[in-house]
């Protein structure tokens, strides 16, 4: 093993070690800033699948690893104005602003368990069905994640979703498209012409 827990193809994990590994993070998760619960969960089954669900040194380098990523993320978030929603990128928080209304993502800011892990996805089919039920109506409940997945118009925003991620990967393939072109611009302006 080189001394990190890449991911392993297989699909079998013994549940016993993933738990082992899971305790031993929870206990020390008090020494490192805070993550995403699912991170925890990540890097317990991956020293599974490795079996070094107690390796307790190659655990540790591996969290201390995970919150460099996400501190890198927060910082990234703050500077481009889209803090706490560190997954959900700045592509899908100018769409919410944009097509559900400013009032929504200050409540799922503080309505939601985890803002920090929300990813693109999941957070239009959110934010579409809680500015369709309206802020009257999302003020109401005491666990706004229950009280909006629950909602029969949660569904009928899967639509909204499946938009909203085409309307991603177009802006991807542009970007990528653009950056492209930069880049074979800079080469044709550092290649030599033959020019006499």
């Amino acid at each position: 093993m080189d001394g990190t827990l890449q991911k392993k193809t297989e699909t079998f994990v013994n549940e016993e070690f993933v738990n082992q590994a899971l305790t031993f993070l929870r206990n020390i998760a008090g020494e490192f800033p805070a993550i995403p619960d699912n991170a925890y969960k990540s890097i317990a089954y991956r020293a599974a699948q490795h079996d070094a669900h107690a390796d307790e040194v190659l655990i540790r380098a591996e969290l201390q690893k995970i919150c460099d990523i996400y501190q890198k993320k927060r910082d990234y978030a703050k500077r481009q104005g889209f803090a706490p929603f560190t997954s959900m990128g700045k592509f899908a928080y100018d769409w919410i602003k944009k097509n559900c209304g400013e009032w929504v993502l200050p409540k799922m800011a503080t309505g939601l368990k985890d803002p920090e892990d929300i990813h693109p996805e999941w957070a239009i089919q959110c934010a579409k069905t809680m500015s369709m039920l309206g802020r009257e109506t999302c003020e109401e409940p005491e666990n706004l994640y229950i009280f909006v997945t629950n909602h029969p118009e949660w569904q009928n925003q899967k639509l909204t979703r499946e938009r909203f991620k085409r309307e991603w990967d177009n802006a991807r393939r542009n970007w990528d498209r653009q950056n492209r072109v930069k880049i074979q611009i800079i080469k044709n302006k550092n290649t030599p012409t033959n020019q006499e």
